[in-house]
């Protein structure tokens, strides 16, 4: 584990993304070491490539990142959402059909399809 202190908290998020892009995947893979535990040494992480880029760059590439991520995130918990209200309706509509609440025979006729 390596504990990064950037000067500039701009400068955080600005690896923090680099650090989740493929290329820092690959370079991973390609200092890594160990069998059944992979990981990197301090030599290897301080020999990472990250891009450099202005201040000003860094800053509102990072801002539209956080942004973008968090409209996906937002879409993501959205669809969790769904995902369980749905698994909700499943239950309750086993449940109807067990007991004898819904009559399973005619239920779907008015389906689509």
């Amino acid at each position: 584990m390596a504990r990064l202190r950037p000067q500039d908290p701009a400068d955080a998020d600005w690896v923090a993304w680099t650090l989740q892009t493929a290329h820092a995947h690959d370079q991973y893979l390609l200092h890594a070491y160990g069998g059944t535990k992979i990981g990197m040494g301090l030599d290897q992480v301080k020999n990472l490539n990250v891009p450099a880029v202005d201040r000003r760059m860094r800053h509102e590439i990072s801002t539209k990142l956080i942004a973008e991520w968090d409209r996906h995130s937002s879409a993501v918990d959205a669809l969790r959402h769904s995902i369980d209200l749905l698994a909700e309706y499943k239950t309750s509509l086993i449940t109807a059909a067990v007991t004898g609440d819904l009559d399973v025979t005619t239920a779907g006729s008015g389906i689509p399809g």
